[in-house]
């Protein structure tokens, strides 16, 4: 069997909330076998930080700033990772999150979409947001509206689009 592939997720918060769940969501499904997983977090530690530590998935601080001093600090921890690809999950960095990835070299980056654009819903897409999508290779939206934002607005292609739906968990009878 091969080597399991190396994947660092970024996220702003491990605190309790909507983004936070699914991303440790998807840590915790991941199967390790076939992927090594680190998660990084640049603002806030919670619950969910500590959900993932239980799990054994290495959690550690990253605070990409684009061309800063913590920039040249993310891209030098991201070198150390090494990971083949970089999953953003940013709500405010994603710009930022995305440049820092690219300058460290990892061959496959991935940014989410978690909303439809509150700041522009009917467009035109911000010069920001083409230079992150310029430095993407695959956008993960959340639901089927933020998708066609995506096409339709950011001018992405709908094979770099797969979406990753946000759900709500039912308990099972008896939990």
């Amino acid at each position: 069997m091969s080597e399991p592939i190396r994947i660092l997720f970024q996220v702003d918060s491990l605190g309790i909330g909507g983004l936070e769940k699914k991303v440790t969501r998807l840590a915790l499904g991941l199967d390790r076998k076939r992927f090594d997983l680190t998660v990084a977090f640049s603002q806030e530690w919670g619950p969910c930080g500590d959900e993932l530590r239980r799990a054994n998935i290495p959690v550690l601080r990253i605070v990409p700033r684009g061309r800063s001093p913590e920039g040249e600090r993310a891209i030098f921890q991201i070198r150390e990772i090494a990971p083949k690809i970089f999953h953003t999950f940013s709500c405010r960095q994603n710009v930022n999150d995305t440049l820092v990835a690219r300058r460290a070299g990892v061959p496959v980056i991935i940014s989410a979409r978690d909303n439809i654009r509150h700041w522009a819903p009917i467009g035109p897409a911000r010069e920001w947001e083409f230079e992150r999508n310029g430095m993407t290779n695959f956008v993960t939206p959340c639901c089927d509206a933020a998708a066609q934002l995506c096409r339709n607005l950011e001018g992405i292609q709908p094979e770099n689009i797969v979406t990753i739906y946000n759900g709500v968990d039912i308990p099972v009878h008896g939990e």
